[in-house]
Formats: structure tokens, C-alpha cells, sequence
């Protein structure tokens, strides 16, 4: 017979192992994802047998949606600094988009 689903341990937290293994499978913001499970846990009245293997699980599916998508800007400055190029202070993004656009031809 299985174990029924139990309370999350008020203990619950971002362990070494936890952290190590998340790290070498390339994930980021491992404290935001914690304290992001915790209280969808708490909030929602969810129950795990496996709290580790759930914790895991949601930073897997990213729950926390913490790898959201580069916005254009960002991509743009991410191209302009590869190339060298970086924003002037007080330089509007559309102009500094033409210059990243003009260094590329």
C-alpha cells in the first residue's frame, strides 16, 4: 500500500544536494524556485510524498516561469555587446538598435 501524500517538513529547504543538482543540470534562480514551491505548496494545500522529487519536478517545468523568453531589447543588447558595442548613457533604444544594425553589415 502507498504512503499517503504528507504536509511539506517545516524544514523544507534549498539543501547542497539540491542545489548541486540543479546547477549541473544548467538551471538558474534556485533560491527564487524554492521560495516560489514553498509557498505555492503552502497556498495551495498540496501534499507530495516526495517533496525533493517535486521540488525538482517544478523547476524542470519552470511552475516559477522563471525562464521567460529575451525580449527584443534584451536580444539587441545581447548582440551589441557580443560585437562590442555597448549602450551610451541616455541612448534611446531605437538608436542604439541602429547601431548594433549598422556594425552587423
Amino acid at each position: 500500500m502507498k504512503p499517503k501524500p504528507s504536509e511539506l517538513p517545516s524544514d523544507f529547504s534549498l539543501t547542497d544536494d539540491l542545489l548541486a543538482w540543479g546547477l549541473s543540470h544548467g538551471h538558474s534562480h534556485l533560491p527564487e524556485r524554492m521560495e516560489w514551491f514553498i509557498d505555492y505548496v503552502k497556498a495551495s494545500g498540496k501534499r507530495y510524498h516526495d517533496y525533493r522529487a517535486a521540488f525538482r519536478n517544478s523547476v524542470r517545468s519552470d511552475w516559477a516561469k522563471l525562464n521567460k523568453p529575451k525580449t527584443a531589447a534584451e536580444n539587441v543588447v545581447e548582440r551589441g555587446k557580443a560585437m562590442g558595442l555597448e549602450p551610451r548613457p541616455g541612448e534611446e533604444m531605437r538608436e542604439y538598435q541602429q547601431r548594433v544594425a549598422n556594425a552587423r553589415h
